[in-house]
């Protein structure tokens, strides 16, 4: 069995100096971006935040997951907004789609206002997305318009998950 000491190594050492030793190399960054968010090592967050946007969308994608792991703090939000904003058409769409999961773990009005952007995006499984995230991040009184709208959307998948989130 390993001691305490031995998980705290490996914390400090997945945190900082894992991502040092990767560089730029997009397996390696794929294998410590993936070892963050098995072992929800919450020091790396400003490491993952770097690797979001970087050319390799596998990386910004293991990184996304890892933040949804461990969890995005307020002033994280504009980065990951940022990615939204950035990564624009079908083929960025399931980084759109990862990116609204971290946010909709955060109850900050900056990340419920780019969720609400999502709302009209032309990808049907992010704006499928963005309406659970809405049901859960908003108040009743702030959400409840927002849902009905999609009950009123031409994909049926928005439609189904907003009416899940109404009852």
């Amino acid at each position: 069995s390993r001691g305490l000491g031995d998980v705290y190594k490996r914390q400090k050492w997945l945190g900082k100096s894992a991502f040092k030793v990767a560089g730029k190399a997009v397996g390696k960054l794929l294998v410590v971006t993936d070892l963050v968010r098995q072992h929800r090592v919450t020091k790396a967050r400003p490491r993952l935040l770097k690797t979001v946007s970087p050319r390799s969308s596998e990386v910004a994608a293991s990184s996304l997951d890892a933040l949804a792991a461990i969890g995005v703090r307020e002033r994280d939000v504009d980065k990951i907004a940022a990615l939204i904003k950035k990564r624009k058409g079908s083929r960025h769409a399931h980084l759109r789609i990862r990116a609204l999961l971290v946010l909709g773990s955060v109850k900050h009005e900056a990340a419920l206002a780019v969720v609400r952007e999502c709302l009209s995006d032309r990808d049907t499984g992010t704006r499928a997305v963005a309406i659970e995230c809405v049901a859960r991040m908003a108040d009743k009184e702030e959400a409840l318009p927002l849902l009905v709208a999609g009950l009123m959307d031409k994909a049926q998948s928005v439609r189904v998950n907003a009416l899940r989130s109404l009852g």
